[in-house]
C-alpha cells in the first residue's frame, strides 16, 4: 500500500508540474498592451458632449482647479437677421489657449509637436474665451457653419496649464457633428514635466 501511495504521489505531482508549465506558457504568450507615453496625465473624456445649453468643465492636472470650460452661446444679430450657436473655450487664470489676430485656435493633427513658446502667428492667452465653431441661422438663406474647427474629426487643441510658475502643454482631442450640432471630447492629456513640449496624441 505505501508503495502504491507513493508511486500516486509522483504521479499527481507530474500532472500538477505539467499543468503548471502550460500554465506559465499561457501567460508568457499573451502580448501586454504598450503602455502609454511616459510622463503624461490622461483624461478620458468618452461620453464628453458639447450641446446647446450644455457645459463641460476639464481639471486636467487634477488639483481640484477646473483649467477649462466648455459651453454654448446664442447671439443675436438683428442688423443682419440672423443668430450664431455658439461653442466656446474658457481659460483661465492658469490655464492658456492659443489664439491668432483673428480669434482663431490653432488646430493640430496627431503627432504635431506642441511647443512652449508663440507659433506661427499663435499667442498663448490666460483668461480667454474664444469660438471653436459656430452655427449660423439666418431669415434669408439655409443655415450653415463658420470657423476652422468645423471640419474636425479627432483634431487637437494645444493647451497649457500654469503650476508653481512652471508651464505643463497638452492637448484635447475634439470633434465636430455638424449633422447632431454637438462637440465630442474624446481624450485629453498634460505633460507631467514642466517645460517641455508634447506631441498632439501622445
Amino acid at each position: 500500500m505505501r508503495t502504491a501511495l507513493n508511486a500516486n504521489g509522483f504521479l499527481y505531482l507530474a500532472v500538477l508540474l505539467l499543468l503548471n508549465v502550460s500554465c506559465q506558457q499561457s501567460k508568457d504568450s499573451i502580448v501586454a498592451p504598450a503602455p502609454p507615453a511616459d510622463n503624461l496625465l490622461y483624461t478620458d473624456l468618452t461620453g464628453k458632449e458639447v450641446k446647446p445649453g450644455g457645459v463641460v468643465t476639464l481639471d486636467l492636472n487634477k488639483d481640484g482647479i477646473q483649467d477649462f470650460i466648455f459651453e454654448t452661446q446664442l447671439v443675436g444679430d438683428a442688423v443682419y437677421r440672423l443668430d450664431k450657436v455658439q461653442y466656446l473655450i474658457a481659460s483661465g487664470v492658469d490655464s492658456y489657449l492659443p489664439i491668432n489676430d483673428q480669434e482663431s485656435m490653432a488646430r493640430f493633427n496627431k503627432g504635431d509637436e506642441i511647443p512652449l513658446n508663440d507659433f506661427n502667428g499663435f499667442f498663448w492667452y490666460k483668461i480667454s474665451s474664444n469660438v471653436l465653431v459656430q452655427k449660423v441661422i439666418s431669415e434669408t438663406k439655409p443655415s450653415y457653419w463658420e470657423g476652422n474647427w468645423k471640419a474636425s474629426n479627432h483634431h487637437f487643441l494645444p493647451v497649457q496649464v500654469y503650476k508653481n510658475e512652471k508651464r505643463f502643454v497638452g492637448w484635447i482631442e475634439i470633434s465636430v457633428d455638424t449633422v447632431a450640432e454637438k462637440l465630442v471630447l474624446h481624450k485629453a492629456a498634460l505633460s507631467t514635466i514642466p517645460e517641455r513640449s508634447v506631441k498632439a496624441g501622445s
